[in-house]
């Protein structure tokens, strides 16, 4: 009796990866409608993401899920990490890239869904830095074994460097189609391409090929793939998990919306500001040494609380 694809996609310490992802087998869809036979790909690159995690590899992982809103780009980062861990945590969804540091510096051998990692990038200094910090924690410490799993809209967010760093990089799409009385409905539609690297050129993003019946290579190609229910229902991602994301991912942006929405400060008039302030310090600086008062005389003159003198350094005894 041949294993179910739950059990060949599992990979212990014990168990040698190489002979694991060589034995691997396509399960036939044929029996489920609607979904596609290339969805067995899905599974082959989690089998490489865990087993970059055992012993033998000791590594890191990076999956991108790219393309436009509605895509079902958040919907695949969270199956594929259900793929990796059956054991998600919804905590190991990050709605920034501070909470997504906060995994790789405290956490190992988990999946990580960085969700809508570009919204944090309109500012481009933003993004430099990311980029920056991406770059140090592969590099520098892939031995936390973590797979991020990143989704937003363009590849162009990550610089030639960052790339150079990605397994695979997904391309969602998504088509919309009527029934015969017109009703619209949509289905999703995923790519993988392969990030080709050589140490004398920038990275060449190109359809991920495989071997086939053949001896030539062939591209995956358009994976089809199932609507989001039957999707999630598919990779075990529970409604209590979905409904507490919805809850995260609510909150995080509602948040970020009313920061932005904040009065930002004129930088002219800041430095008006810090001028008087320093005023205000140097006279009771001169109160005090000058003229003899004591701070609790300096603050009732001056209408300020005492503290306030302290955080400007200036001490007393009275």
């Amino acid at each position: 009796m041949k294993p179910s694809l739950d059990e060949r996609a599992r990979v212990h310490e014990d168990v040698d990866a190489t002979d694991l992802l060589k034995n691997f087998e396509f399960k036939d869809f044929e029996e489920e409608p609607g979904i596609s036979r290339k969805m067995n790909y899905l599974a082959l690159f989690n089998l490489q993401a865990k087993a970059k995690m055992t012993d033998a590899i000791n590594d890191s992982s990076f999956f991108a899920f790219l393309g436009d809103r509605g895509t079902g780009k958040s919907t695949m980062s969270i199956c594929q990490a259900f793929a990796i861990d059956p054991d998600f945590d919804p905590a190991n969804v990050c709605f920034s890239f501070e909470e997504l540091k906060e995994i790789i510096t405290n956490k190992r051998k988990v999946p990580a869904v960085w969700e809508e990692a570009g919204v944090g990038a309109y500012s481009r200094d933003f993004m430099n830095q990311v980029n920056k910090d991406l770059n140090k924690f592969f590099q520098v410490f892939r031995y936390r074994r973590i797979a991020v799993i990143a989704n937003f809209q363009h590849l162009s967010l990550l610089d030639n460097h960052t790339r150079l760093q990605l397994d695979v990089a997904f391309w969602n799409m998504s088509k919309v189609y009527h029934t015969p009385d017109g009703k619209p409905y949509a289905r999703k539609f995923t790519m993988p391409y392969k990030v080709l690297k050589t140490p004398f050129t920038d990275p060449i993003v190109k359809p991920y090929k495989v071997y086939g019946k053949g001896p030539n290579m062939e591209e995956i190609g358009i994976i089809l793939l199932p609507i989001e229910k039957d999707m999630l229902e598919m990779y075990g991602v529970s409604n209590a998990f979905m409904h507490e994301y919805q809850k995260r991912k609510h909150e995080f942006f509602t948040e970020m919306l009313d920061k932005e929405d904040e009065p930002k400060p004129n930088p002219r008039q800041a430095k008006v500001i810090e001028r008087q302030l320093e005023a205000f310090r140097t006279v009771a600086h001169n109160l005090i040494l000058k003229h003899g008062m004591s701070k609790r005389q300096v603050a009732e003159f001056m209408e300020i609380p005492r503290t306030t003198l302290n955080d400007w350094g200036i001490f007393n005894s009275d």
